[in-house]
């Protein structure tokens, strides 16, 4: 009899224990497992807008490494400031942090376009575009200098005739006669005394009787000095006299 009585005491007991553990341990099972977010790091290999998709390079992975943009990821620049996809450079330094899903997809939790300010990586990108252009000034001043040659016959009269005056060596001589003709665009002018010589008129040439070489007429009486080339082919003006 005193069996009977105790049995249903313990029995309403252990339901009551039960009924007040299944809340705690329904509670437990449903909890979400924390999800680990993993850091990354690498080269902007390349970008798909359309996918919502970046890819790093990758020496295991010829493809690359392909993470993906969420609407919830956070995308700053190097120096830490918003800005989107739109502005991933190939080629830059990028980094963040992403989680996979159970299909093994890296879903981007955060996304930094550019070296981080102040890294080795930062320091190197600011570098490189110096290193770039700096041959450039050279290269500009060789090809800007490399027409001077092709001007030189223009003034090739002129040039040969000033290196003759200024040589210490050269001989002074004397000449007069009669103006036969002038070239005021090659500076030149012919002159009748023994023979026809042609002379060569240069910026350094003094002359008195005319206001230039343009304004000497065939048939005016003229005397001066003037040297010889080297080889004999061009007679340099030293001082021209024009009569009146």
């Amino acid at each position: 009899m005193k069996t009977s009585v105790v049995s249903p005491f313990v029995a309403a007991l252990l339901a009551l224990v039960l009924a007040s553990l299944s809340p705690v341990s329904a509670q437990t099972t449903t909890t979400p497992a924390k999800v680990k977010k993993i850091p990354f790091h690498g080269t902007l290999q390349s970008v798909d807008a359309s996918a919502g998709t970046v890819t790093l390079a990758s020496k295991k992975e010829p493809a690359g490494r392909v993470f993906h943009v969420e609407p919830t990821t956070k995308i700053t620049d190097g120096a830490g400031n918003p800005t989107t996809l739109s502005s991933a450079v190939v080629g830059e330094d990028v980094g963040g942090s992403y989680t996979k899903d159970a299909s093994g997809n890296m879903n981007l939790n955060s996304l930094r376009l550019g070296a981080k300010s102040g890294s080795k990586e930062a320091a190197k990108a600011a570098a490189a575009p110096a290193a770039e252009t700096t041959p450039a000034p050279a290269a500009s001043s060789t090809s800007a200098a490399a027409p001077a040659p092709a001007a030189a016959p223009a003034a090739a009269n002129t040039t040969a005739a000033e290196g003759a005056t200024t040589s210490t060596k050269a001989k002074t001589q004397r000449f007069s006669g009669k103006v036969v003709s002038v070239d005021a665009a090659s500076n030149t002018l012919v002159v009748h005394g023994k023979a026809d010589q042609t002379f060569t008129v240069t910026s350094s040439t003094k002359i008195t009787g005319a206001a230039d070489l343009g304004a000497i007429a065939a048939g005016t009486k003229v005397s001066g000095s003037y040297q010889k080339s080297t080889d004999g082919a061009t007679l340099t003006v030293i001082t021209l006299k024009v009569a009146k």
